[in-house]
């Protein structure tokens, strides 16, 4: 017999709020295809948005960077906020992904949301990855869906015992 599964957290896509397990991306969309998306995630507990407007600065100066219009068709903030009240209280990490959309419809933004991964009372072990962030790259900044080096280390971290993966840059400082 499986355990209970939780119900899905709901999603805000494109202007409205929909049951976590609908698909919501297009198959044509930029950002799925080719990456051409920015995220940023927001802690949401207690009713609040943790340091909200920081994100979405970071949010904007990313869209900026890879072409995506700014302001997108629905306001960022207000779409985590109509997420947070459709969650009824539980707290979550908020995923706020502004994508250029498929081509000819325009910018596509979603808010998913997922647990809380706290770290242990007791600590975490972290591991020095194999895998170095590129120097003098702009897009190195941005923090975009296109995030395979972030995702090999935080697999070779785990396959290691490792709770999370420190990155370091060309020059050999702790980057991320």
């Amino acid at each position: 017999m499986s355990a209970p599964r939780n119900p899905p957290f709901p999603v805000f896509s494109n202007g409205r709020i929909v049951d976590g397990d609908q698909p919501v991306i297009y198959a044509e969309d930029q950002g799925f295809l080719l990456g051409l998306s920015v995220f940023d995630t927001v802690l949401f507990e207690h009713g609040c948005l943790f340091f909200v407007e920081e994100h979405l600065d970071r949010l904007r100066r990313g869209a900026e960077e890879l072409a995506i219009p700014w302001p997108p068709p629905w306001d960022p903030l207000e779409a985590l906020w109509r997420t947070g009240e459709a969650l009824g209280g539980r707290p979550a990490a908020l995923r706020l992904t502004l994508s250029r959309g498929v081509p000819g419809r325009g910018a596509s933004l979603t808010v998913t949301a997922r647990e809380l991964a706290r770290p242990p009372a007791e600590g975490v072990r972290v591991l020095l990855s194999s895998f170095r962030k590129l120097g003098g790259d702009s897009l190195e900044g941005v923090k975009s869906t296109n995030r395979l080096r972030n995702i090999m280390a935080r697999e070779e971290a785990q396959a290691r015992g490792a709770w999370e993966a420190i990155l370091v840059n060309h020059e050999g400082d702790l980057s991320e």
